[in-house]
């Protein structure tokens, strides 16, 4: 009638009995509290004949509470009650609480993913398992398929939730923020969650900081891939990708940013149209907008004013890191969203990847697509303009580029981001100039070539495009509001030029 609490534990190898058995607990009896939490068991479990379960076998009368558990070793009896965290709770009281189970579950009659049977009280909260077709599957939690153990999915569900009160975290309630998993990395991928605390989406790490705080991790000057499978709501981004100040690149975000939260050190431009400006000679030019709040899943240009990183500022109430992917009726698959955007005549895109691309001889797109060149190359590429992609050319993840896209075919279902790259384009240029337009700017392109006084606030960005880093190299100096001049400045100020700041 005593209490019994484990607790990050763990239990392995295998456990044989014949009645009563379990990977932890063989019966709870007689009114005793039983308590098992931050534990996991990969043992095999057999009885011979009776009531088995991964983490408990029997509870009888008294109160067993299974909270931030698992199990992956195989449960089984010949014959008898199973189930894959607790085999049956007959006159007790049983809560199950953000636990799973994946070890296989097998027997001839009251088997479930994770209770064999109950008779009395009983709450499950936040579990998975992977389904049994036993009638135990019917008491409680929800069946997964053992991909979405794999790619995160179940890990999110379970580090994402907490004991409720009023509509808020309870303060001193269950945690699910123990739960991680290592997915899409370079090596060390986990087949299931863990208790690590850690999440691991490709190149994210999400986990709670000293304080408490939920806090995301981007690497982005990684190559690792951006997956993920579900929305989840954090504290702070550290956001980790070193820039160049003065220096344009391109980046793509699975979050929004409010102009409240937007860096103060930096522009970001979308795009608004491509192709020959007379007023210019006829030469080819990409025209960028300043926007003063940034969409998930949406590509930009972006310039750092002072610095070399990006500081998001979202105060108390956090941010949603956005699913990448979303369910396509069409193929019944998981597919990336969409990650690109228009020019106003609908015939060129701005395409973001969050995963590593390359092109390579063959491949559609090849002629009609545009990265940044990082450095000048003979006669033909000039720093600070997109230059067409050729074989050998890659681009990192979070990254930008440009292409010319047709019409879809009739019959025909659109691919990648619901385009389809002209395969023989028409006559295209080598390279096209980069060209960011203040936003008032771009409400009266009139005035600016009139040349009045708006046209003074056109701000070029003419650099070398990158396929592999998305930078843009300047080629002139700049003022402080992005005026380019046509001498060396004389004033006192801030200037920015190729590799300098005066």
């Amino acid at each position: 009638k005593g209490k019994l609490n484990i607790k990050n534990s763990f239990s392995a190898g295998s456990v044989e009995g014949k009645y009563y058995v379990g990977g932890f607990v063989g019966s709870n009896r007689d009114g005793a509290e039983l308590k098992i939490e931050n534990s996991y068991s990969e043992s095999s479990v057999n009885a011979s004949n009776g009531i088995v379960g991964g983490l408990v076998g029997y509870n009888e009368v008294g109160t067993l509470n299974v909270l931030n558990c698992y199990n992956v070793g195989a449960v089984t009896a010949s014959n008898g009650f199973v189930g894959g965290l607790v085999g049956y709770n007959e006159d007790g009281t049983l809560n199950v609480l953000n636990c799973y189970n994946v070890g296989a579950v097998g027997g001839k009659q009251y088997i479930g993913g994770l209770v064999g049977a109950n008779v009395k009280t009983m709450s499950v909260s936040n579990s998975f398992f992977i389904g049994t077709d036993g009638d135990g599957d019917k008491l409680g939690g929800e069946a997964k398929t053992p991909n979405e153990f794999a790619d995160g999915t179940v890990a999110l569900l379970l580090h994402n939730w907490c004991e409720m009160d009023g509509g808020v975290c309870k303060a001193d309630g269950l945690d699910g923020s123990v739960w991680g998993q290592n997915v899409g990395q370079a090596s060390d991928n986990d087949a299931t969650p863990t208790l690590s605390g850690m999440l691991k989406l490709g190149l994210l790490a999400i986990a709670k900081d000293a304080a408490g705080k939920e806090t995301v991790a981007i690497d982005g000057n990684s190559a690792l891939e951006v997956k993920i499978p579900a929305d989840i709501h954090v504290d702070y981004v550290k956001f980790n990708r070193t820039f160049t100040q003065g220096i344009v690149a391109t980046i793509v975000l699975p979050f929004d940013v409010p102009s409240s939260a937007l860096p103060g050190n930096a522009e970001f431009g979308t795009l608004k149209s491509v192709g020959p400006n007379p007023e210019n000679g006829g030469k080819w030019e990409a025209v960028f907008t300043t926007v003063t709040e940034l969409e998930a899943h949406t590509p930009y240009l972006v310039r750092l004013t002072s610095g070399t990183s990006l500081d998001f500022k979202f105060g108390e109430a956090g941010v949603t890191i956005k699913a990448t992917e979303e369910y396509d009726e069409v193929s019944g698959k998981m597919v990336t969203v969409p990650t690109s955007s228009t020019s106003t005549d609908e015939q060129w895109e701005l395409v973001g990847t969050y995963s590593y691309k390359s092109w390579q001889d063959g491949d559609l797109g090849i002629g009609s697509t545009y990265g940044f060149a990082g450095s000048a190359e003979g006669e033909k590429v000039v720093a600070g303009q997109f230059v067409k992609v050729g074989a050998g050319a890659y681009i990192n993840p979070m990254r930008v580029y440009l292409q010319k896209v047709t019409k879809v075919n009739p019959g025909r279902r659109a691919l990648g981001n619901a385009s389809v790259l002209a395969s023989i384009p028409e006559e295209l240029p080598e390279s096209i100039d980069v060209v960011f337009v203040d936003s008032d700017d771009a409400a009266d392109a009139n005035e600016v070539a009139a040349g009045s006084d708006s046209a003074a606030e056109k701000t070029t960005y003419i650099g070398r495009i990158n396929t592999r880093t998305g930078a843009i190299e300047l080629k002139r100096t700049y003022d402080a509001k992005g005026r380019m001049l046509n001498s060396k400045p004389t004033a006192k100020g801030n200037y920015f030029n190729k590799k300098v700041i005066k």
